[in-house]
Formats: structure tokens, sequence, C-alpha cells
């Protein structure tokens, strides 16, 4: 009797050893199923990333061989067919049991890359404004001599940009712009002042290069170069106590070319949310051409239309704060916005026998426009 208690017991013990080896086994295969979620340079939210480089068609990785592994064992039909089937055991490793992510989709790299935005800058600063030369030329007004003013202004500006890019490496960038500028400038007929508007169309191109090695870094660079075609009419007006309404219309058209460069540092990722700093500077050199008309429409008076050819060159710059989203599952569509300060630097030079705003003989003429900056876009990559 004592025997078969003695047995019972340990038989038993025998049957929760072998329910706790079973227990700890499955929890063993369930941990090791569960997917990696640290994010690396070529990833973002578990999910290739667009900006990474290009380098052809993704090569199909090789099914791993099953390693003989006796953590699990499951039952499968036999490949040969008998008369009576005989059911055979198989082990698989616990790697091949695991699944991905309901919410992520792996993607083929991507070669091609489209995107549009907007963009927004309130300026303040001065500008050059050139003043007295019609009527210095038509040797009507002797005390009058060519001068260039230089009054503060406000302005705005808003614009858009299209991109397509070949293997995340090469971009083209095509941009068009409005602006328009508005302020009160003396012009000392009758110590009056006048006040001026000017209005700007902008189309330029740029050819853009990332290096291969810094696309889906931390720390990206690109170079670039590009023309603009500039296109301005400034209008200035007031009505003076000695020679009554005054006008004057000035048509100029810029000419540049520009060489710049660009810095982006990746702050951190957020799920689906990127935040990032950039640093953009483009340096310009180029021509502009004036055509300068003044009148006085109460006066039977015809005056000649001068043109001014200018050198000028100068520079931007722009520090703004980056912020994305990636939409989807593949995540290969994504909105950006950028928010910071841009400011230009224009030296404009100017024929000898022009005079500043005092009266005094300058040919070299500066000016300055800084403010705040945003722009917002999507880009998709396919």
């Amino acid at each position: 009797m004592k025997t078969i208690i003695n047995n019972r017991r340990n038989g038993v013990c025998f049957s929760r050893f072998n329910n706790a080896n079973f227990f700890l086994l499955a929890v063993g295969a369930i941990f090791s199923c569960l997917p990696a979620q640290a994010q690396t340079d070529k990833t973002w939210d578990g999910l290739p990333d667009p900006d990474a480089p290009w380098k052809g068609t993704a090569k199909k990785e090789q099914p791993k061989k099953a390693t003989p592994d006796k953590t699990q064992t499951i039952t499968t039909s036999p490949v040969e067919s008998k008369p009576a089937p005989v059911v055979e055991s198989k082990t698989v490793p616990a790697d091949s049991m695991s699944v991905p992510s309901p919410t992520l989709q792996a993607t083929k790299a991507t070669k091609h890359q489209v995107s549009l935005s907007g963009d927004y800058f309130l300026g303040k600063g001065d500008v050059t404004l050139p003043q007295g030369f019609a009527l210095f030329k038509s040797g009507f007004f002797p005390g009058v001599n060519p001068v260039v003013a230089k009054p503060e202004r406000a302005a705005d500006y808003l614009g858009a940009t299209l991109s397509y890019s070949y293997g995340q490496s090469w971009y083209l960038d095509i941009g068009y712009s409005q602006g328009k500028s508005t302020g009160n400038v003396p012009v000392g007929l009758g110590a009056v002042d006048s006040a001026f508007t000017i209005d700007e169309t902008a189309y330029q191109a740029y050819i853009r290069y990332v290096p291969s090695a810094l696309r889906g870094k931390r720390l990206s660079a690109y170079a670039r170069v590009g023309v603009s075609y500039v296109d301005s009419k400034m209008t200035d007006e007031l009505t003076s106590p000695l020679f009554g309404f005054y006008r004057e219309d000035v048509k100029a058209t810029d000419l540049l070319g520009s060489v710049g460069f660009g810095v982006g540092y990746r702050l951190f990722n957020v799920g689906r949310f990127r935040l990032g700093l950039q640093a953009e500077a483009d340096g310009f050199y180029g021509n502009r051409s004036q055509d300068v008309t003044e009148s006085f429409p109460n006066v039977p008076l015809t005056l000649p239309i001068v043109t001014i050819d200018n050198t000028l060159y100068g520079g931007i710059g722009r520090g703004t704060i980056r912020m994305e989203y990636r939409f989807g599952r593949s995540g290969l569509l994504r909105m950006f916005m950028d928010a910071g300060v841009q400011a230009k630097y224009t030296l404009i030079e100017y024929p000898s026998g022009t005079f500043d705003d005092k009266n005094a003989p300058q040919t070299n003429f500066k000016e300055l426009l800084w403010g705040p900056y945003a722009k917002l876009g999507v880009s998709y990559s396919f």
C-alpha cells in the first residue's frame, strides 16, 4: 500500500515537471517570434527610409535552411503516398514561426521621388531706388542729380517649388515666386515723401546633388547650382507743391547664377514623426537692366527713358526646423514643414556719376531683407 502511494506521488511530481518544461518552452518560442523594434539609420518606424540611396533592384533574400531544433514539433503529411499514410513529426526552428507586425509593410527600394511645396517669406529691410536719372539727362533740371535712394520697405513673398529626383541623388528643382514691397521715400521735390510699390516675379531652376554616403543618415548635406530670372516693376508717386503730380516707373530684369549648399541634422524620430534642423545658403552673381521713366502728367513735357546696367551679387541664408510625417503602410508618402528665418544681402554697382540720397558721389549700394520663413509640402517616392 505504501508502495502504491509513493508511486502515485512520484507520478504527480513527474507530471508537474513536464508541464513546467512545456510552459517555459512555449514562452521562449513566443518571445523569439516578436519583431525587433530598434531603428537604424536606414529605417524609420521599422520601414525603409525613402531618403536612402537607390542601388538598383532590391535583392530577394534567400530562405534560411531549417536547423533541427527540439523546441517545437509540428505534424505534416508525408511526401510519399502510401495506402496507409504514416504521420511523421518534423522539427521547425522558432524563427520561421514569426509574423511581421500588421502595421508595417516592407517596400522595395525606390528610385524616383516627386515633391511639391509652397513657401512664404515676410521680409523687412531696405531697398535701392534710382531717382532723377531721366530728369538729369533731359537737361531741363540743372539742380537735379541722378540719385539712388535707400528707403525702408516691408515685403512679402509667396512661392512654389516642384522637384523630381532619380536615384535619390540628383534632383531638379523648378521654382516660382511673387513678391510685393511697399514704403515711402523723400524725393526732394518740395521735401515731400513719395509712396512706392515694387512687384516682383521670379523663375528659378536648380540642379541639386546629394552624396549617397549621406542619404538616410542623421547628418545629411547637398550642393546645388542654378539660374534665376527676375522681372520687377516699381512705381513711385507723389504730389509736389512745386511741380504738382510726379510719377516714376522702373522696369528691371535680373539674370543671376547661383551656387549653394545645405546641411540637415535629424534630432529624433517618434513613430512616423521626424524632427530635424536645416541650414541653407546660396551665393549669386549677375546683371540687372533698369528702364527708368519719369514724368509730370500735368506738365506738357516729354522726358527721355534712361537705361541703367547694374552688376549685383550677394547671398541668401536660411535656418529652419524641419518636421516630417509619413503616411500609409509603406510610408512612401510624406508631408513636411519648415519654419525659421531667412535673410538676403545684395550689393549693387551703379555707373559713375551716381549720388546717394545725401547728394554724395557713390557707386556701390547695399540692400538687406530679412524675416520669418515657412514652407509646407508633400513628397512621394516610387
